[in-house]
């Protein structure tokens, strides 16, 4: 549900940009916006061909991945206007 429930985008952005950073690249708002949206295979392989190093193996990505939900957490980003509104009209549906 990521995007749904909190816009995660700027969080991200600051967290990954600093892992591309530890990795040699230099990322921009640009790059990221080149990959809005996209998943994770589509995010290492734009980043490692654009700086030019090595494709991270599974257990960095999950690292990084589990790294960030932490750091998202410690940032208690706000809800997407009128989602609690939503969750609450479903549960009082049984949905």
């Amino acid at each position: 549900m990521d995007g749904v429930l909190v816009d995660s985008e700027p969080y991200l952005e600051k967290y990954y940009g600093q892992v591309i950073k530890s990795l040699g690249g230099s990322p921009s708002a640009t790059d990221f916006h080149s990959i809005r949206g996209s998943n994770g295979t589509t995010f290492w392989q734009y980043f490692s061909q654009k700086y030019h190093f090595p494709l991270p193996n599974e257990a960095f990505k999950k690292n990084a991945a589990s790294n960030f939900v932490s750091y998202l957490k410690s940032q208690h980003p706000k809800a997407t206007p009128g989602i609690k509104k939503l969750i609450r009209r479903c549960l009082d549906q049984h949905l």
